[in-house]
Formats: C-alpha cells, sequence, structure tokens
C-alpha cells in the first residue's frame, strides 16, 4: 500500500506568490484612476506606464487640495487595483497648500 504525501502551503508561501505574480494593468484600472483625480479636481503632474503592449507597471504623480485628499485616496481604496500611495505635503507648515500624490502599481 503507497502513501501520497499532500504537499501543503503555508499561509505566508501563499501569499508571496500571489504577491509576486505578474500584474497586468488593464484600460479599466487606468481610467479608474484618472476618474479618481477628476472627481477631485486633481492635477496630473507626472504619468508613466510601463509594458507594450500589456500595461505591467504604472508610476504616476498628482497635486491635489489638502480638503480633498481623503476623498481622493478614499476613491483609490474602492477601486478593483491595488495602488501603493505615497503622500507628501507642500508648503510651509504649519500651512499646507496641496499634497503631492505618488501612485504606483504592478511590481515597483
Amino acid at each position: 500500500m503507497e502513501h501520497t504525501v499532500l504537499e501543503e502551503k503555508r499561509g505566508s508561501e501563499e501569499l508571496l506568490q500571489r504577491l509576486t505574480r505578474p500584474t497586468e494593468l488593464s484600460a479599466d484600472h487606468l481610467k479608474h484612476l484618472v476618474r479618481s483625480v477628476e472627481s477631485v479636481s486633481g492635477r496630473i503632474l507626472g504619468w508613466e506606464v510601463y509594458g507594450r503592449p500589456a500595461f505591467e507597471r504604472l508610476r504616476a504623480s498628482f497635486s491635489v487640495e489638502p480638503e480633498k485628499l481623503s476623498a481622493f485616496v478614499d476613491h483609490l481604496v474602492r477601486g478593483k487595483t491595488r495602488f501603493g500611495i505615497e503622500v507628501f505635503p507642500r508648503g510651509v507648515p504649519p500651512l499646507v497648500d496641496l499634497y503631492q500624490v505618488e501612485v504606483k502599481a504592478g511590481g515597483f
């Protein structure tokens, strides 16, 4: 009688496998990002999409007014794409004129 050994994956191994899987960004993901910026009257400062013909990585920069920052981040989080978000205040403390938001997706 032969015994078969089932290969079990640990939770951390499964998570690592999912996180290192190449991400393909669709045109809908990019449209969601643009709609998010437009919804708060933000300004696109820079935009780089890598990968042809499929979008694989994105790096974008936006300026957003302080009172609209939380709405912008909330709109991004509600989407289907996982974006890395970094926020930098711009202005002379304690007054912040605007926030510069760096958004990354797909393997950065």
